[in-house]
């Protein structure tokens, strides 16, 4: 009877402090995505940033060729195609929204497409996943970290 006592009390202490365990751990890091991140492959470097409380994305560096000679040659509006693509927001109005940030566009300079897009942060790597139409149509790609902005860097200048 005591064995069974002190398994039902052992047992109840983990169901306990599971779920605060689970929310401090959920909370911390999902939210803190600001900083510069190496897209996949290491192809560009990106800065995530705040305004107005949304995130906001450009490029700030290629690593290797840039799309269009670094360009803007695809975009849709034909006044933008001969500015750069380094400094230009191309990730824009996610917000924090049930531990990722939704509701966001994406833009892809290869094709000059417009996505809607997620970004969620698991494990220090941030899955970026855009879609058109239906979310499980879409495709993810991971970027990993290279620098956290500290709390007063990580509002968008611009």
């Amino acid at each position: 009877m005591l064995k069974l006592s002190l398994l039902l009390i052992a047992c109840l202490s983990v169901l306990v402090s599971t779920p605060m365990t689970l929310a401090s751990r959920s909370q911390q890091p999902t939210r803190h995505i600001t900083g510069i991140w190496a897209t996949e492959n290491n192809e560009a470097h990106v800065e995530l940033c705040k305004k107005g409380g949304e995130i906001f994305g450009r490029f700030v560096r290629f690593l290797h060729e840039p799309p269009h000679g670094g360009l803007d040659l695809k975009n849709p509006d034909p006044s933008r195609r001969q500015q750069p693509l380094v400094g230009r927001f191309f990730i824009r109005n996610f917000e924090f929204d049930n531990g990722r940030w939704r509701h966001g566009r994406i833009y892809n300079p290869d094709n000059g497409r417009e996505y809607k897009a997620d970004l969620e942060l698991t494990e220090g790597i941030l899955n970026v996943r855009g879609w058109i139409g239906f979310r499980w149509l879409g495709r993810t790609v991971q970027w990993s970290r290279i620098l956290q902005a500290s709390p007063g860097e990580s509002t968008c200048s611009n």
